[in-house]
């Protein structure tokens, strides 16, 4: 069986997050149950190879967002003619979508109900009108998927023509090499992980982090990743005093993470906007460490409140900075979230379990 994966970035680029994150050990796990995978995605600067292997996966790699932001329809067209081509030539059993965004117009453009099509909905949707565009992918595939039940009620809101070919497939990450380590309260260590844009409310940690120095001058916030709104939360840091308290790292290779984790004391998810799963709560779970969480999306279906960690309805930072000074205040209740955590991602989020559904 022949699969093409597609999704709006693949590694190694910079500007992945939880998806594609969660994304290839799938195509692992497929390719060792003897399914052949091949990737198709966008090309950007820190991934600008049309074709290439990545980690023995064949990456087809289009310009779809400089095509789009163009508006230039000779360019559209060339490019649609281009993917039509590829898909001609590859021929695959089956199309596995797992996007909601721009490069899904090239798909229906080249779509054959020939083909059929599992479509992974994995991010919240831009629209409820069934004419849109992902109104349209959701009537194309031939099943859908989604890994939350947070996420599956709110397509079912929007489209509940969808029901009969929905099912929730909760996201399911390989267990690290890597095993954890005590967590360091001397001095404590708040991390941060993912794409530095307004939606994932990084801006609402550091404003909680002000209040937890004013109780414990020595802890320090690690902020792992980089995106548009990078400037200006180093800049809201400064302003708040607290830029030697708030360390900014750049983007970390998924397989650094785990090292990330076990540096950390607990684990903040700050989002404001609808999380439809929440990977590095997984991966903090993963390394024992207690997670910090707004109530959003299907991020309480991961973060059980009170056992694995804390909930606080987004964007309260006042909340959030009380939920860090109580875990920080309340050490031996931290381990044993991190520890209850650890219990409840191997079981409920492993790969195997994934692939077997």
């Amino acid at each position: 069986m022949r699969v093409l994966y597609w999704t709006e970035l693949f590694h190694p680029d910079t500007g992945i997050g939880g998806v594609e994150v969660a994304s290839l050990p799938v195509l692992h796990g497929l390719i060792q149950r003897g399914i052949e995978c091949m990737v198709i995605t966008s090309r950007s600067a820190s991934a600008p190879q049309d074709e290439s292997e990545y980690e023995g996966i064949p990456v087809y790699r289009f310009p779809f967002h400089a095509a789009l932001l163009s508006q230039d329809p000779l360019k559209i067209l060339a490019l649609v003619r281009r993917v039509a081509e590829l898909k001609a030539k590859l021929q695959p059993d089956m199309i596995h979508l797992n996007t909601n965004q721009g490069s899904l117009f090239f798909h229906q453009r080249t779509f054959s109900a020939d083909c059929p099509t599992l479509h992974a909905i994995r991010e919240p949707l831009q629209s409820e009108d069934p004419n849109s565009m992902i109104g349209r992918a959701l009537r194309q595939a031939t099943w859908l998927i989604t890994p939350s039940q947070a996420m599956r009620a709110e397509i079912l809101r929007s489209f509940p023509d969808a029901e009969p070919r929905l099912t929730c497939i909760p996201h399911g990450l390989p267990t690290p090499a890597l095993k954890p380590t005590p967590l360091p309260f001397n001095p404590p260590r708040v991390l941060c992980i993912g794409r530095l844009v307004k939606e994932k409310g990084f801006d609402l940690a550091i404003s909680a982090f002000a209040s937890v120095l004013q109780r414990f001058p020595d802890a320090r916030l690690t902020i792992a990743g980089t995106g548009s709104a990078e400037s200006e939360l180093i800049a809201q840091a400064a302003a708040l005093g607290i830029q030697h308290a708030v360390n900014f790292i750049g983007f970390v290779q998924p397989v650094s993470v785990p090292r990330l984790m076990n540096e950390a004391t607990m684990v903040v998810v700050p989002s404001r906007w609808f999380e439809v799963f929440g990977v590095v709560a997984v991966e903090a779970g993963q390394m024992a460490r207690p997670v910090i969480a707004a109530r959003t999306g299907g991020l309480p279906e991961i973060v059980i409140d009170g056992e694995t960690g804390l909930l606080f309805e987004r964007e309260n930072s006042p909340a959030l900075a009380e939920a860090m000074l109580t875990l920080l205040s309340q050490p031996e209740t931290a381990i044993h979230m991190g520890e209850a955590g650890y219990r409840h991602v191997t079981t409920a989020f492993s790969l195997q379990r994934y692939l077997d559904d």
